[in-house]
């Protein structure tokens, strides 16, 4: 009797402490708050079965903190589209990445909140990663003294470079040291196309030879301000000029229309698949003109030659610089939980798990770590589809781990090429289109007629390019450029004081 006694006290002590405990766990799960993270990738979005496994190790290290994640991912073609539409539908979104080229409009519209009293409190491993230097990365987002995005750590300093097969600069013995801007190529493609009938001397990348797409151009002076027309070139000054109207953009086309009259670029190079990503790999090619994030020439070379095949080096023929972020993050006004956001965000930027996670996907799953590496598994959406774009986009990309195919310090590398390099003065000026729209739409369509024609030599700047400067005349680039220079002395006024 006693020992049934005793057992139904066990039994009921037993149901007591567990109800206590369910009770303690419904409390607890009571507690979290929700984050909704929407992303983009590159590539395509990942299988719901991925998704889900990365979410559920990504809520294992954060639930703990109080925060309950949910990941959802789309194209980067349409994700522009697909976060306006849910912010004007008032869908909640917690956590979400700005591109440049949205985030003024963000601002004007109001899309996102101001983040100073939220990264005081919630940010510290965010402040303490960024530093001092790292500063103008925060600095660049701050508008009218409130910060409203957080900088993505990570490779942001570009610089114009050229790729020459090694292989044919040996055959002819060539002092590729000779090389420091696109003009000295000349030389040596003559050399080529006299000699090497079946080789290309130059290819196009995915910008045109005069880099204008890219973010510093062949000039560490010149300044873009996101669009290219309008820009900076004067380092004592902010006053605008039109790119297309100055003598050094001449002397370019003049310098590459007499490269295509000496039939050293093909004649359908705008339209071909005379490319560096589809062309280079045949060896058939001799020289290119692109623009990298690469720590090193050396080592970039290096993994070109790996991944085409084709012995190749690479050589910087520009100052590295960063003159935009691509990606923050931001917390859009829709947010229901925005200091769970900010404890999620922060736990990026200190948390290596956290974040090889977020751009590689489960370990053992995903990926696994060989001898020191992340080495993606093959049948993994997540590794293959998210790797490059979400360490572009999330969190710091210096805590984490070293993919295969890179050098063991590859990472630390990458971090001090970082810090030594600096800002343009202009980082973090967003120019507004809105009250130059019908102008703006004018000038892209007259650069869309001439721009690749000239800057790849096929069309005669002599005869040509007045013509497109007076198109844009037409077009209203002067007001366009009056509107661009009112707001950049305001934000110089503001910022810059």
């Amino acid at each position: 009797m006693k020992r049934r006694m005793k057992a139904a006290s066990l039994i009921l002590a037993g149901t007591m402490i567990m109800g206590m405990m369910t009770g303690a766990f419904t409390a607890q799960a009571e507690e979290l708050k929700d984050v909704n993270l929407f992303t983009c990738t590159f590539m395509d979005i990942p299988t719901s079965d991925a998704v889900e496994r990365v979410t559920a190790k990504v809520n294992e290290i954060m639930n703990p903190l109080g925060v309950n994640v949910h990941l959802e991912y789309t194209n980067v073609a349409a994700y522009d589209e697909e976060v306006s539409r849910r912010l004007a539908a008032g869908e909640t979104i917690d956590l979400m990445n700005a591109l440049d080229w949205n985030y003024a409009g963000f601002l004007s519209n109001g899309s996102i909140l101001p983040l100073d009293d939220y990264l005081a409190e919630y940010g510290q491993d965010i402040l303490a990663a960024i530093g001092d230097d790292f500063r103008y990365m925060l600095d660049g987002l701050t508008f009218d003294g409130q910060l409203y995005g957080i900088p993505q750590l990570s490779a942001k300093h570009t610089y114009n470079d050229i790729l020459i097969n090694k292989d044919l600069a040996d055959k002819y013995e060539m002092d590729l040291s000779a090389i420091d801007s696109y003009d000295d190529l000349e030389p040596f493609m003559l050399t080529i196309k006299e000699n090497e009938p079946g080789v290309k001397p130059i290819i196009r990348s995915g910008i045109t030879f005069s880099g204008t797409t890219a973010v510093c151009t062949f000039d560490e002076n010149y300044e873009a301000l996101g669009d290219g027309v309008g820009v900076l070139m004067d380092p004592e000054s902010y006053q605008l000029v039109d790119f297309y109207e100055t003598e050094g953009y001449k002397e370019f086309c003049e310098t590459v229309h007499r490269w295509y009259e000496e039939g050293l670029v093909s004649d359908d190079i705008s339209t071909s698949g005379d490319r560096v990503h589809n062309y280079w790999q045949t060896g058939n090619a001799f020289a290119c003109i692109d623009h990298t994030t690469d720590y090193s020439t050396e080592t970039a070379g290096q993994m070109l030659s790996s991944q085409y095949g084709v012995n190749t080096e690479m050589i910087r023929i520009s100052t590295p610089v960063c003159s935009n972020l691509i990606y923050s993050s931001v917390i859009p006004y829709t947010s229901e939980n925005p200091e769970a956001a900010m404890i999620f965000l922060n736990e990026m930027y200190k948390n290596p798990e956290l974040v090889n996670t977020l751009y590689y996907g489960v370990e053992g799953e995903d990926w696994d770590l060989v001898d020191g590496f992340i080495t993606g598994r093959d049948d993994s959406t997540v590794f293959m589809n998210c790797g490059t774009s979400q360490t572009m986009i999330w969190g710091n990309y210096f805590i984490s781990t070293v993919t295969a195919g890179n050098e063991p310090d590859a990472i630390e590398k990458t971090l001090e090429y970082t810090k030594s390099g600096k800002g343009v003065r202009t980082l973090g000026f967003l120019f507004d289109t809105t009250p130059v729209s019908s102008q703006y739409a004018a000038i892209q369509n007259v650069l869309q007629q001439y721009q690749e024609g000239l800057e790849f030599g096929i069309l005669d700047p002599e005869v040509e390019l007045p013509n497109m400067i007076q198109a844009l005349k037409d077009a209203g680039v002067d007001e366009f450029i009056a509107e661009k220079q009112r707001q950049l002395d305001d934000w110089v006024a503001k910022n810059r004081s």
